[in-house]
């Protein structure tokens, strides 16, 4: 046992070391620390996982996959394994089977909420609104005070939104735009909910702007805001919106006249 303690902290520190050459730009160092943590966690399937963890945290999804999986060799139901092997099919495009060992992770694992959230987001993407609510709502029997965080909240109105269940949805996120200032990301996320789950895109505009007060140069917030000035009506705000986000991102600004573009000549 003490061996093992030995082992998870040696693994820790090494993982914490790569960290920091990450952070200070030099690949190379973080790469041959990761080597030796992955070395020293061989025959541990506890220890792989947390190294297939700190891979997927870089961004490194298939080598986090590839180590995942060698842990879920040694020991098939390990939750955490399973849950870094989900999420990193997740973020290569790979639902189906993302889901799948999300599913496996909460079963080998249940009272981890991070598990639950993260599968239902998934299962909203793949258009089942139902059965995200079930997790969502697992997530919350687990910790109550998850129910309070905001991005659960807007994640949970998407799944009601998708379950035609509008009004609960504009319920759970009742007074929200408050709590967006500061948090651009937060704000483009609600106001994707209002304007395309609800069908709201009036409501999405104020979001959106207090997003970009907050962060001038958010592509998707701008977009986002474009598009829904234009469909309410507000043609000139739309195109000094449009304008704006020229300045600072071209390529998404021409995505967007090439929509516009394709929508009028389809109008006329």
């Amino acid at each position: 046992m003490q061996f093992q303690a030995n082992v998870a902290e040696i693994i820790f520190n090494l993982r914490l070391i790569a960290r920091l050459w990450r952070m200070i730009g030099d690949e190379d160092e973080m790469e041959r620390v990761m080597k030796r943590a992955l070395d020293t966690a061989q025959g541990n399937a506890e220890h792989l996982a947390d190294v297939a963890d700190s891979w997927a945290c870089f961004g490194e999804y298939r080598k986090a996959i590839e180590i995942a999986r060698a842990a879920l060799e040694l020991q098939p139901d390990q939750g955490h394994a399973l849950f870094v092997l989900g999420t990193s099919l997740l973020e290569i495009g790979k639902l189906d089977e993302g889901i799948l060992a999300l599913y496996e992770s909460a079963m080998a694992q249940p009272e981890e909420v991070e598990t639950h959230l993260r599968l239902g987001v998934a299962l909203i993407q793949v258009g089942r609104p139902d059965v995200a609510l079930r997790a969502f709502d697992f997530a919350m029997m687990v910790d109550p005070d998850r129910a309070k965080d905001p991005y659960t909240r807007v994640w949970r109105a998407f799944a009601l939104a998708g379950a035609g269940c509008d009004e609960d949805a504009f319920e759970c996120v009742k007074g929200m735009e408050a709590e967006t200032a500061g948090d651009a990301d937060l704000g483009v996320l609600l106001a994707t909910l209002y304007g395309v789950a609800l069908g709201r895109p009036d409501l999405a505009i104020p979001v959106l702007t207090q997003a970009l007060d907050d962060e001038p140069e958010h592509s998707i917030a701008s977009v986002g805001l474009v598009t829904s000035l234009d469909i309410c009506g507000r043609r000139e705000e739309a195109e000094e919106a449009l304008e704006v986000l020229r300045e600072f991102d071209a390529v998404s600004a021409a995505r967007v006249d090439h929509a516009l573009a394709l929508r009028d000549r389809k109008r006329s």
